[in-house]
């Protein structure tokens, strides 16, 4: 493994239970054997003390991963290897602890498939995070270590109107074919960010468009070559300084499932 100076303290090790008691399963990012190196993972309910990259089915090599902070600066925090069954942890550089976005350069070594599950340490965040509607039920119980049922539990139940966040509709998608549908209650409302859930299961989408006030489209990029894990809350800011929306369109499918219904958010 590379030597990472100033931009990261790395730890790689056994996966333990001990060791990561304190540990938080946050979201997954997968990398296809020989395909598409570049992953972005943008799922996150506040803060974060450090953060985890462990991996069990294949070893990974990364040439980079690259956090960007609410304040809107990057950073690229990691490189180098991780074996299966090793953890990275990362200590996050400056005083800046909420990330908005983390980039994923990495590639599956092997002939499998590899699969990076990122783990937070919240620390005093812990309550930010509750507070967030698509994680306020999702710490009932105290943390576990990786294995069976390790992460933050089960899916949460976001409220209609839960710290900035409101529910504007829910659209369920069946078959194997991707199919659109329309959500329509944003009313020319007024959004800093949209965000989105599969509630009941893995849903992918090709495609996530919004149409603004003054009739302009725009294809919005969900990260992780559009899977939405069950439970996650994805959330996504809208570029430009359009803020007026009249629709958002997506083209949807579930993964595994016959039918997976996906929830959609705008925060105020």
């Amino acid at each position: 493994m590379k030597k990472l100076g100033l931009l990261a303290a790395v730890v790689l090790g056994a996966m333990s239970t001990p060791a990561l008691a304190a540990w938080d399963t946050i979201g997954t990012v997968d990398f296809d054997r020989g395909g598409d190196k570049a992953r972005a993972y943008t799922n996150f309910g506040g803060p974060v003390e450090r953060l985890s990259f462990a991996v069990t089915s294949n070893d990974v090599e990364c040439r980079r991963v690259t956090a960007t902070f609410n304040n809107g600066k990057t950073r690229k925090i990691f490189e180098g290897w991780i074996r299966r069954g090793s953890i990275a942890t990362v200590d996050l550089p400056g005083n800046e602890r909420t990330v908005r976005r983390l980039d994923f350069d990495c590639a599956a070594l092997g002939r499998r498939e590899a699969r990076i599950t990122i783990g937070a340490e919240l620390g005093g965040y812990r309550d930010v995070w509750m507070r967030n509607p698509a994680w306020s039920n999702f710490f009932p119980r105290p943390p576990q270590g990786p294995g069976p049922g390790w992460g933050p539990g089960r899916p949460g139940r976001p409220g209609d109107d839960v710290d900035g966040w409101v529910r504007l509709g829910r659209e369920s998608f069946e078959g194997r074919r991707d199919r659109e549908a329309v959500f329509t209650g944003w009313a020319g409302r007024n959004v800093d960010a949209i965000g989105l859930r599969a509630a009941n299961g893995d849903a992918q989408c090709t495609r996530v468009r919004v149409t603004f006030g003054n009739g302009r489209t725009r294809d919005l990029d969900i990260g992780n070559r559009g899977v939405l894990r069950m439970g996650d809350f994805r959330r996504i800011d809208l570029p430009g300084r359009e803020r007026n929306i009249r629709s958002l369109d997506m083209r949807c499918r579930p993964v595994g499932d016959r039918q997976v219904t996906i929830q959609a958010f705008a925060r105020k």
